[in-house]
């Protein structure tokens, strides 16, 4: 499977509903070979955003932008891994947080088929990762 290559760069001030979460339905195969399909949960928060720029120096859309210029597959990977696991979470059961718990959650994700069946489906899709960036980041 070869990557699209499609990244949302220059996509972060879109216009869209203010959605807090993005629920999204994954079909997947378990370990023990049965077929599932469940409800994850996505959404990076304003300052999580922030705190990314911070991390390249102010410079995250430049990075972004040059990795596509450069068609640097192995960079545009490790983001979709990178944003795939900051942005999931799960609801609190009052509905008043969502919970990452500094990784944790993130780690045990990434341990399932469903982040393997995401991840390839972001990096194969025409407009599978444009969509998902669309409705994980903060609106405005």
């Amino acid at each position: 499977m070869e990557p699209t290559g499609a990244f949302p760069v220059g996509s972060f001030n879109l216009e869209k509903e203010n959605v807090m979460l993005y629920e999204k339905t994954i079909k997947y195969t378990d370990y023990n070979g049965l077929e599932r399909e469940e409800k994850f949960y996505f959404n990076i928060s304003k300052s999580e955003l922030m705190k990314l720029n911070f991390e390249m120096n102010g410079n995250l859309r430049d990075f972004l932008q040059n990795t596509v210029a450069k068609k640097d597959v192995a960079a545009m990977g490790e983001w979709y891994r990178k944003i795939i696991l900051l942005s999931y979470g799960e609801v609190s059961p009052d509905g008043k947080r969502f919970m990452k718990n500094n990784g944790e959650l993130a780690k045990a994700f990434e341990e399932t088929p469903a982040f393997d069946q995401l991840y390839t489906e972001l990096l194969t899709s025409e407009n599978g990762a444009v969509e998902f960036f669309q409705h994980i980041l903060p609106s405005d």
